[in-house]
């Protein structure tokens, strides 16, 4: 099924609901509203390609993670029934949350909405005094016509003004060897896009079809080029192509583009949003999110966060984080900026316990002062790329530069994205766990500056490149599988070298160096707590990675 076709079916579905808004200058009171359960919902786990398009259940299977009830869309009933009793209307819905953001005139219909027995709860989230401040835009969006620039031999030249960011990664290897996103779709949610179409560095997207969706979440429409070009200069990191002038980390991959945020606001409204759009990278099939937005006060200071729940797993935005990476996305997230101001740490949702965060580093990869600092007992940022000093694409079509950990995020959501072309069946907690393992630093005394330090790609894909043009990956045999204790692994007849148990967040528990000729490994697992583990096996060939439940 057509991935744009499918999202609008998800839209009328539940993702997103109503079409219409208080638009004129009267007082908005926004509510959210949570329901108890998705009884009675047409929907059902048997026949997900009713509300998943084939490529996120394609991920789903290639992943062993099975479709449940947080995928089915909220029923519809319950949000027309209580858009009825408020005389409201419903915004946006969250299949994860099960609930549906409410725009109202009278807040007062609070205890109304509770009253009904399918409502676990209702809460207010914010006023706007002048009516709902996400105006849609009034003039239609054609993209231009464009052609697509042709391929230079790949040096500091031809990358242009992209160079010292994707060489301080070493990430020009991988493109070298023609892993330049071919086949990857990378979900981009921020704020706006303004310039993106009629843009030269932006040709070749338009052309060849590479724009698999695109979707304003706060004014539900698919206008997304207006509020500042924030989204467009993340975009620009991984997509802009124009050889000889500018070259980013992922510029053939395929891209949805997303915004959440506003440039004049930091409504809580925002977070539902971002919410909304994380499922709904989740529902195309998304393989990768780059999120350079991070949260943490707001303009209803009752909905502040504290620094208390940077834990991983505390905050709806970081708990949604890794939901998203539970359904087989890698999460990457910027660390923020805020390292020289009071709140000095990262933001959220980069603490999620499954969520790459990004930190901030110049070329001489030595930590910018506000990039945001991981908080005591925490191994955050994950890593960090160049963000500071970066040169980006502005909206006017010209190179510019940029700072900040929003263009480091990008820098690694790319690269991430090219080294996953060389095992699409590697489960994405394992290429963040490569990703951390690689860092210039390793573990070090300044973890919550600099993570594992800046990811070299090159050290990382060069095992794996050279395996892949000599052997195919073994086939491995993993039994008992479920296992209550020890397991055996065999791959193939082949010599097994080494071997990791690595966690869903990408965290090794166990590894071992095997002594030479043994074609079959045992790793005790009794001591690991219940659940999904990735295997990943090196042969003298190949290295093979499958998956084992610990009962």
């Amino acid at each position: 099924m057509n991935p744009l076709r499918h999202a609008a079916v998800l839209m009328i579905s539940g993702l997103l609901c109503g079409s219409g808004s208080m638009l004129s200058a009267q007082t908005v009171d926004v509510l959210w509203v949570s329901f108890t359960d998705k009884a009675g919902t047409p929907y059902t786990l048997s026949n997900p390609r009713d509300f998943l398009t084939q490529a996120a259940i394609d991920r789903r299977l290639r992943f062993g993670i099975t479709t449940d009830s947080t995928d089915l869309p909220v029923n519809e009933s319950y949000i027309s029934n209580t858009a009825t009793v408020s005389n409201g209307t419903p915004w946006l819905a969250s299949r994860w949350l099960n609930g549906v953001l409410l725009q109202t005139a009278d807040s007062s219909v609070t205890a109304q909405i509770r009253a009904l027995p399918y409502v676990a709860d209702c809460q207010w989230v914010t006023r706007f005094s002048n009516g709902w401040p996400y105006i849609k835009a009034q003039a239609p969006q054609v993209p231009g016509d464009a052609t697509p620039a042709q391929p230079v031999s790949m040096d500091a030249t031809y990358y242009g003004g992209g160079w010292n960011q994707i060489h301080t990664c070493e990430g020009e290897f991988l493109h070298e060897r023609g892993y330049e996103g071919q086949g990857m779709l990378i979900a981009v949610i921020d704020a706006g896009f303004s310039g993106l179409y009629n843009n030269s560095y932006f040709e070749h997207l338009v052309s060849e079809g590479r724009i698999a969706d695109r979707y304003s979440f706060l004014r539900n429409d698919t206008f997304i080029t207006q509020d500042g070009d924030h989204g467009l200069r993340v975009l620009s990191v991984m997509a802009g192509y124009r050889p000889d002038a500018f070259v980013g980390t992922a510029p053939k991959a395929r891209y949805a583009l997303y915004q959440t945020d506003h440039q004049n606001t930091e409504s809580f409204v925002e977070v539902y949003a971002w919410i909304a759009a994380l499922e709904r990278a989740d529902s195309i099939g998304a393989d990768i999110v780059n999120n350079s937005l991070g949260y943490s006060i707001f303009d209803e200071s009752v909905h502040n966060f504290t620094t208390a729940t940077l834990d991983g797993h505390s905050n709806l935005l970081s708990r949604m984080a890794n939901t998203g990476a539970s359904k087989g996305m890698l999460i990457v997230s910027s660390a923020g900026n805020e390292g020289n101001r009071p709140w000095k740490h990262i933001l959220f949702p980069s603490d999620g316990d499954s969520v790459l965060a990004v930190g901030n580093t110049d070329a001489g990869k030595h930590i910018h002062y506000t990039s945001g600092k991981g908080p005591a007992g925490l191994s955050k940022p994950d890593v960090v790329a160049m963000g500071t000093n970066a040169r980006v694409i502005n909206r006017i079509s010209s190179i510019a530069p940029g700072n900040g950990a929003s263009f480091a995020t990008p820098v690694v959501s790319g690269l991430a994205a090219c080294f996953w072309q060389l095992d699409r069946n590697r489960h994405p907690a394992e290429i963040r766990s490569l990703i951390r393992q690689y860092g210039h630093l390793g573990v070090n005394d300044s973890m919550q500056l600099y993570g594992y330090g800046v990811p070299d790609f090159k050290r990382m894909a060069q095992p794996y490149v050279s395996i892949k043009e000599t052997a195919p990956a073994a086939a491995i045999t993993v039994y008992p599988n479920p296992s209550p204790g020890t397991i055996t692994v065999s791959a193939s007849g082949e010599r097994i070298i080494r071997y990791q148990v690595i966690n869903m967040t990408g965290k090794v528990l166990l590894q071992e160096t095997l002594v030479p000729g043994r074609t079959t490994a045992e790793p005790d697992v009794s001591n690991l707590a219940p659940g999904i583990y990735t295997l990943l096996v090196y042969t003298d060939k190949a290295v093979s990675s499958s998956l084992f439940t610990r009962l």
